[in-house]
Parts: structure tokens; sequence; C-alpha cells
């Protein structure tokens, strides 16, 4: 009994990450749009806090050739 209970929370920690995972991913997509109207219109290369999810932030920093490094981190 105690075998299958550990593997049910094994495999509902397992399945938060994937959902974490996908979640962190789609919080970065929705970004890239909000970067790319930005980054026409500013001359700032580093943007700080562009887009917030919960407690998660996305900073981003655009070069001059329009490269974006993209950071999710916790606010």
């Amino acid at each position: 009994m105690a075998s299958q209970n550990m593997k049910m929370k094994l495999v509902l920690l397992l399945k938060k990450r994937e959902d974490a995972a996908q979640l962190h991913q789609f919080i970065l997509h929705t970004t890239l749009d909000i970067v790319q109207d930005i980054a026409w219109t500013t001359g700032a290369m580093f943007l700080i806090a562009i887009n917030r999810f919960n407690d998660l932030v996305v900073s981003v920093y655009v070069t001059a050739g329009h490269t974006q490094f993209m950071l999710l981190h916790d606010s």
C-alpha cells in the first residue's frame, strides 16, 4: 500500500514538473510578441520585467542585431 502511494506521489510530481515546463514555454512565447513591439519603439537594450505571470517575471536583453536573450525568473 505504501509503495502505491509513493508511486502516485511520484506521478503527480512529474506531472507538475511537465505542466510547469509547458507554462514556462507559454510565458516566454507570449513575451516574444511583446518584445518585438517594444524593441522597435525604444532604444533600450535591457528590458526589465516585460511580462509577469503570478510570481514569474521575464526580463529581456536585446542586441543591436535584435537577437533576444530572455530570462524567466522569480519576482
